[in-house]
């Protein structure tokens, strides 16, 4: 190997070495009201995101796997539920700053991450459930991309066209533009997207999730599968 091959994968080391050491900070959006939840949500008392699952909660189960990855958490909801979140959040062996939103939507949401401590945003949403190491991964990915923008899809979704932001990552200094957008929309993101594309400001990745826990079917199913691996995990299956 030549002395420039040498020097060439030598920088290549110790910029991804920078990358790997890059601070960040985790935040988990759990401000949905869950209107198909409701009934479920007031029989047992809390959000829909601290519905439990297996040993843990849905919203634990993302903090869990962040932490691992992630310098700082933060959790955005709503004021009303402040005390239940911080109360659930206790149980665990690790900080996470809870926030309430300033305004509505998913505007509101972004506003919020202002409080994040580190420039490198690593931003999804608490009703999802996603393999094992799915989260770890993005964050590896997206600290290799900063200071680009990283939006992922979820990849079981895009036959139907469902084009939603399962995760992103944004270094801070672009919340300015990202506050105006709506994450919902299909137009409005796709504008967004392309513009910041050919710019070479954002680039675009694909996710696995096993659970979107918006509907009472989706919950249980969820739950079965849990215990049904668990059952496995006591047989030695």
């Amino acid at each position: 190997m030549s002395i420039v091959n040498v020097s060439i994968q030598y920088n290549k080391k110790i910029a991804m070495d920078h990358k790997q050491k890059i601070k960040t900070t985790g935040v988990i959006l759990a401000s949905g009201e869950g209107s198909r939840l409701k009934t479920l949500s007031k029989t047992l008392g809390v959000p829909k995101h601290l519905f439990p699952i297996g040993n843990a909660t849905i919203i634990t189960r993302i903090a869990n796997e962040l932490h691992q990855s992630c310098d700082e958490l933060l959790c955005i909801t709503k004021e009303s539920y402040l005390p239940q979140y911080r109360e659930a959040f206790k149980l665990l062996p690790f900080a996470i700053k809870v926030i309430s939103k300033e305004a509505p939507g998913f505007r509101g949401d972004f506003m919020a991450t202002k409080e994040a401590k580190y420039d490198h945003i690593v931003l999804t949403v608490g009703d999802l459930i996603f393999p094992e190491g799915e989260l770890t991964r993005f964050v590896t990915l997206a600290k290799s991309k900063d200071p680009k923008a990283l939006i992922c899809l979820d990849q079981g979704q895009l036959k139907k066209l469902d084009m939603r932001i399962i995760m992103a990552s944004y270094p801070k200094s672009l919340l300015s533009e990202v506050l105006p957008l709506n994450p919902e929309s299909l137009a409005s993101m796709s504008f967004a997207f392309l513009k910041n594309f050919l710019r070479d400001r954002v680039a675009l990745a694909l996710s696995k999730t096993l659970f979107n826990i918006n509907t009472e079917e989706s919950y249980q199913k969820a739950k079965e599968f849990f215990s049904s691996n668990k059952n496995k995990n006591k047989k030695g299956e």
